[in-house]
């Protein structure tokens, strides 16, 4: 089935001329109520939003030919607000590209395409598929329909970060032909007006009935909509730093028996946990190097509460050889400590993965430390945790850059997390540590925009073990 191009039309303005047209997304328009089109997809180029798309299948997006224009695509699903990631949402790599055979951008004809995604969406109340027109018929002219984008609210104005809808009704081809003339095609594509619609940056999203099925027109409808430059005199729009945690709960004393505190002049300074009996694992950012010594405190809950807790000493401290501060490459550190720890109720070891594997994305886990409660509050007394969901290696390194290296680091968000002085404290994912606290956003605590990293464990198992060998 061939594609309609729709064709927005400002032109019911008394003042438009025409004779250029850009890409368009939602003007006038008002939020959509979160996850209310869980079809709806952005398509996007690193992480910026460039095209709207919606979901045909559990492995098809559906959007504009002229979206593709020689890069390569991101399709995000399950979002409202582009810089905030909920549970549910994920972040695909796109497989195949199939642009309509004949498309051609000067005239916009069969402006359609079709992604294959690298893996199948996980359909939940935020990801859905939208239905297609089952055959070929017209729409009557005057039906309501909506359309919906994350695209400017003006051509001025940068893009909408939610969500945006607006209702359109249905023009009828005549006057569609009138105002577009050898532009518009009756058989491959339909125009709308409406007193919001489509802008720069929702090109490819649908134009649905209201009851949110798609559109069942003489073709099936994508937004390629052209608007023109000679509109711009007429219209008018209304329309890194290391980490802790923050918006925790207090953990029940002593339910995380392997946490660590190193301590500075008798001062938390670092998170840690143990691993046996004589090791701890923390970050290598937390030792600045000879003559800095660290104090391994044990079995604490509340640091000013001394009864149960135990001080030792480290008898040695063995960042990796390859970290650099610089890059936060290898922030990994074993501390040997001066005496074997006397396990009991309160002081326990944390189990470590058996092999190399990632952490699957959206995997429920937590974290735990006497970090700050803000990027410039002071330090909690007493042990606080939260949970945190990882977070797909695409979306981390989209949100990270260079910085982020998928082979040595995981990354996650929560609606709580960690801030200064948590680093060096464990990533938990069941029962067992796959992570190691090591950096954030240097400007607030549990950045949505910069979600924090944390040292992959299994990356490093060879170097762990080999360390603990070469001391027996």
């Amino acid at each position: 089935m061939t594609i309609i191009s729709l064709l927005l039309l400002a032109s019911l303005l008394p003042h438009l001329t025409f004779t250029a047209h850009v890409n368009v997304g939602i003007v006038n328009g008002t939020e959509a109520k979160p996850h209310s089109r869980p079809y709806m997809v952005s398509l996007q180029k690193g992480c910026r939003h460039v095209c709207g798309g919606f979901l045909i299948s559990d492995e098809f997006v559906m959007t504009a030919a002229h979206c593709k224009k020689k890069i390569n695509l991101t399709a995000v699903v399950g979002v409202h607000d582009l810089k905030q990631r909920r549970r549910g949402s994920d972040r695909i790599s796109v497989k195949s590209y199939y642009q309509h055979p004949n498309f051609t951008e000067s005239p916009l004809q069969n402006d359609i395409m079709l992604l294959r995604l690298k893996k199948k969406v996980k359909l939940n109340k935020n990801v859905k598929i939208i239905s297609i027109p089952t055959k070929e018929r017209d729409t009557k002219a005057g039906s309501v329909c909506s359309v919906a984008g994350w695209g400017r609210l003006s051509l001025e104005k940068e893009n909408s970060t939610r969500l945006m809808e607006a209702d359109v009704k249905i023009m009828n081809d005549t006057e569609c032909k009138n105002k577009w003339k050898n532009n518009y095609s009756p058989s491959q594509m339909m125009c709308v007006y409406g007193h919001g619609g489509s802008c720069n940056g929702d090109s490819g999203g649908p134009l649905s009935f209201v009851s949110n099925s798609l559109l069942s027109t003489l073709k099936m409808t994508i937004i390629s909509l052209l608007l023109l430059a000679s509109l711009l005199p007429h219209l008018t729009f209304t329309a890194r730093v290391k980490v802790g945690i923050v918006n925790g709960t207090e953990a029940k004393p002593h339910s995380r028996p392997y946490m660590v505190s190193l301590q500075l002049h008798k001062q938390h300074n670092c998170g840690g946990f143990l691993i046996s009996d004589e090791f701890v694992l923390t970050a290598a950012h937390c030792w600045n190097g000879y003559p800095q010594i660290l104090t391994v405190v044990v079995g604490a809950h509340d640091l000013r509460n001394s009864k149960i807790s135990h001080r030792v000493s480290v008898k040695s401290y063995i960042p990796h050889p390859y970290y650099t501060e610089c890059s936060c490459q290898n922030d990994i550190m074993l501390l040997r400590l001066k005496e074997k720890v006397k396990l009991n109720n309160y002081v326990k070891w944390i189990s470590l993965p058996k092999k190399e594997e990632d952490v699957n994305a959206d995997t429920l886990c937590s974290v735990a430390g006497w970090g700050r409660l803000s990027i410039n509050g002071s330090t909690s007394d007493r042990l606080l945790e939260a949970n945190m969901t990882t977070i797909d290696n695409a979306e981390c390194k989209c949100r990270w850059r260079d910085v982020y290296s998928a082979s040595q680091m995981i990354c996650a968000y929560g609606g709580g997390g960690s801030c200064s002085r948590d680093g060096g404290g464990p990533l938990v994912c069941g029962n067992t540590a796959v992570g190691i606290t090591s950096f954030g956003d240097s400007k607030v605590c549990n950045s949505h925009e910069r979600p924090e990293v944390y040292t992959k464990i299994s990356a490093y198992l060879k170097w762990i073990c080999s360390i603990i060998a070469n001391f027996k």
